[in-house]
């Protein structure tokens, strides 16, 4: 029985990959404990949970490296106007 085994380069991808998604889903972590952010709790309880299980062997860096300057935009929104009211000026560009 022959074993074929991945790429290293392959397998570094992916790993990047991984561990990009896995730092959004740290950060909207952060921003979901925030007690001063419960106005945006089911905003952020679904992007949580979007990022949670989310497919995150992607082959699109490109896709990758927005999601984290979405989730890195939001967090710079909401540590300067964490009160506010209208969620979907910080939220509308993440769905």
């Amino acid at each position: 029985m022959a074993v074929t085994q991945c790429s290293g380069k392959s397998d570094n991808k992916t790993h990047k990959a991984r561990v990009i998604i896995d730092e959004c889903e740290k950060r909207v972590a952060v921003l979901l404990n925030n007690f001063n952010l419960q106005s945006y709790e089911t905003e952020l309880h679904e992007l949580y949970e979007r990022l949670k299980y989310a497919d995150k062997i992607s082959h699109d860096s490109e896709l990758d490296a927005k999601i984290l300057d979405y989730t890195m935009q939001l967090e710079a929104a909401m540590a300067s106007d964490g009160s506010a009211g209208d969620n979907s000026q910080i939220t509308g560009n993440l769905y």
